[in-house]
């Protein structure tokens, strides 16, 4: 059987070729020509080659050239799924092997599943480039993509077995799945013609941005789970990851041959209808547990293939031009009240001309100046530093205002090193020291996390609805969607009293319910305040934990340091 992880690479196949804006924020677009690739139900492979049998091979196709690369699995910007343009590049993103083999032998000799293997075939994902070979390029840019995926097959069988040593056999073995049919009264979907051949090249060849003309294909939309004109086995698999069915295979029987639109709305709240309760109450389709017989390719035996080298390209002699110099006309430093807290977050508007903190300690200037991707630890600077809450704005020049609003933020910081230098007469410098941490990792008895579906949107106690990747506050209760294990880590930096490392290896994304009080500096191991209970407590209910450990940072260490001059 295809492997969680295949499965999950399997079913959410798409390449991000034609975004479509989600809240300013440009969404993946799922490509007619890729729904056959959601299919996990074997069915679907079978439905997409030729008419009539395979044909009989000559001699082994290969590929002209082969890139095998691993898949940074932490990257969410990641692509998905495989690309066959008509220039005969064929690219497979974060690919498993289970899946290849059903690209090499699904349609060809039928197999409808693939099972056996060790647990890398299962886990690991690869990024392959693949060349096809100039005496196999004759017409190919004539054919439909369920050609090339046939006339490509055999080029992967090839490849599976010359990099992959893979070994194996077919055999008809019996296998719980999920059947796709019918709810009692009937389907809900809307009939529609079917695309013209026009329609069908414009969705394989065009990059452009989406237009308020409906798409072929199925999408994700603020309104959910969208298609317009798909043929039912080619979404099967993408219904089935929608409402959480994927421990088993998923094979179409609703009799529904035509073309359909659907929207798919699936919205998690507490005592609210499952998901299956609302594709059923939506669309009038359902998935029914059964067993049943179906051809499986069992792998043998399979190694893991040599990596290829990544490509190295020579870096430019020239430089990065200089940073202009900014110039500050005003830079005001006010001592506020003891005790005095203002607001935490630095005012520094993008197309503004000041940065500014309100009633915070000077240190907290010093860490924006000085900070970057990785915490770090301030050290040697006198107590007042940490303690007396200052009024701080630094003002540009108008003459360099134009120039201010050009920079990142990183950039900007740099040249507030400059006003430090110059009203502090701060010197410093950077040592590596240990300091206290927590490894964020899985307990004994294994995650009991949710994991995020594309599409889901999330109704919290308050009645908001979450999309996408969001987080939010309801008192000291975080509510993070689509998040993963690096994105909980930050959100618990940013509020406990030590850093956090994201030590659990895992990989998804996931919905996660979680006491965290807003303000920073919080003991993880001490109640909330609030009948939640301690964030120790809710990571436990969620089969995680923290362990404090150390964790090497870079130090800075004030080597000089003036009061501010207050005008």
């Amino acid at each position: 059987m295809i492997g969680d992880k295949s499965k999950h690479a399997l079913s959410v196949a798409w390449a991000r070729r034609k975004p479509v804006c989600w809240r300013g924020r440009k969404m993946p677009m799922i490509p007619r020509y890729l729904l056959a690739v959601f299919a996990v139900s074997p069915l679907a492979w079978g439905q997409m080659g030729s008419n009539g049998p395979a044909p009989t091979k000559v001699k082994a196709p290969v590929f002209a050239t082969v890139t095998i690369r691993p898949t940074n699995v932490k990257d969410d910007r990641r692509q998905y799924g495989i690309e066959l343009p008509a220039t005969g590049r064929v690219v497979f993103s974060s690919t498993g092997l289970k899946w290849l083999v059903m690209l090499g032998y699904g349609s060809m000799q039928k197999v409808e599943r693939v099972q056996g293997g060790p647990p890398w075939t299962d886990s690991d994902q690869f990024d392959i480039s693949a060349q096809v070979d100039p005496a196999d390029m004759a017409g190919w840019d004539k054919l439909s993509f369920p050609d090339r995926m046939d006339r490509m097959a055999p080029m992967v069988q090839t490849l599976l077995e010359q990099r992959f040593q893979l070994k194996g056999h077919t055999a008809m073995v019996t296998t719980p799945v999920y059947v796709l049919e019918q709810a009692k009264g009937g389907s809900k979907l809307h009939q529609v013609p079917a695309p013209t051949a026009a329609e069908l090249q414009a969705q394989q060849q065009t990059d452009s941005e989406p237009t308020d003309t409906p798409q072929l294909g199925l999408r994700v939309s603020p309104a959910g789970w969208v298609g317009h004109a798909v043929k039912i086995p080619e979404i099967v698999g993408a219904l089935g990851y929608v409402v959480g069915l994927q421990d088993k295979p998923l094979l179409n029987q609703t009799g529904l041959t035509g073309y359909y639109d659907l929207t798919l709305k699936v919205v998690k709240q507490e005592n609210g209808p499952t998901p299956e309760q609302q594709m059923e109450q939506q669309l009038g389709l359902r998935l029914e547990p059964r067993n049943v017989s179906m051809n499986t390719y069992v792998i043998d035996s399979v190694e893991k293939p040599t990596m290829d080298a990544g490509i190295v390209i020579a870096s430019s002699p020239v430089g990065p031009p200089p940073l202009p110099h900014i110039h500050f006309d005003v830079v005001s430093w006010k001592r506020c009240a003891p005790g005095a807290k203002g607001n935490q977050r630095i005012d520094m508007p993008l197309d503004g001309d000041m940065v500014a903190y309100h009633c915070q300690p000077v240190r907290r200037v010093i860490y924006f100046a000085y900070t970057g991707p990785a915490p770090f630890e301030l050290s040697g600077h006198p107590s007042w530093v940490d303690d007396d809450p200052y009024e701080f704005q630094a003002k540009v020049l108008p003459a360099d205002i134009a120039a201010w609003k050009a920079l990142t933020v990183d950039q900007r910081r740099l040249e507030v090193r400059d006003v430090l230098a110059d009203q502090l007469k701060l010197q410093l410098h950077v040592d590596k020291t240990p300091q206290p941490a927590y490894a964020l990792s899985v307990g004994k008895k294994g995650a009991k996390l949710t994991e995020y579906k594309v599409g889901e949107q999330w109704k919290i106690p308050d009645g908001r609805v979450l999309e996408g990747r969001q987080h939010v506050f309801i008192g000291d209760v975080i509510y993070l969607q689509n998040s993963d294990m690096n994105n909980l880590a930050s959100n618990l930096s940013a509020r406990l009293d030590h850093p956090v490392i994201d030590r659990t290896s895992l990989t998804d994304s996931y919905d996660i319910t979680l006491p965290l009080p807003k303000a920073g500096n919080a003991n993880p191991f001490a109640n909330t305040g609030e009948e939640e209970g301690s964030v120790e407590s809710g990571l436990e209910q969620l089969g995680l934990k923290l362990v404090p450990t150390k964790m090497e940072a870079d130090g800075l260490v004030v080597d000089h340091i003036e009061r501010p001059p207050e005008n």
